[in-house]
């Protein structure tokens, strides 16, 4: 018994001592945003507004914290030393995350739900409630 405990110990610093080393590699430190002109931040600033999280409930990449805003900011802020516009560097970003990463998406065959989604359940909320309402006179 004192044998398997040993080796789930030893699996358990093991799994730590791991996890804290692929912490230290993902994170990015907040001194390679320094490293760029203040114009040039001011820049990726208002493109990353213009952009949502991935993963965050209706927050942009500049308002986020978590890991991919922060990649996502680098990345704008590599590609507006490169050269590229805001226009480029926002479909370089949509091609990698689809339109979701988009506060204006546009209105094609892939967001048509997204755009109709809305105006078709309130329809369908009017449609039930006036049938229901229709049901209780006819009683």
């Amino acid at each position: 018994m004192r044998f398997y405990a040993c080796i789930l110990l030893l699996m358990l610093i093991a799994i730590i001592a791991d996890s804290s080393d692929i912490k230290a590699q993902t994170m990015i430190d907040d001194s390679e945003f320094f490293e760029f002109s203040e114009t040039l931040r001011a820049r990726e600033h208002k493109i990353s507004q213009k952009l949502r999280c991935p993963i965050c409930q209706g927050q942009s990449i500049a308002e986020s914290d978590a890991l991919i805003a922060k990649r996502l900011r680098l990345m704008v802020l590599e590609e507006l030393q490169k050269g590229k516009n805001e226009q480029e560097i926002i479909v370089e970003i949509k091609k990698r995350y689809g339109d979701y990463v988009s506060f204006k998406p546009p209105f094609n065959s892939g967001t048509l739900m997204l755009w109709l989604g809305p105006f078709l359940i309130l329809g369908l909320i009017l449609y039930l409630a006036r049938h229901k309402f229709s049901w209780e006179q006819s009683e």
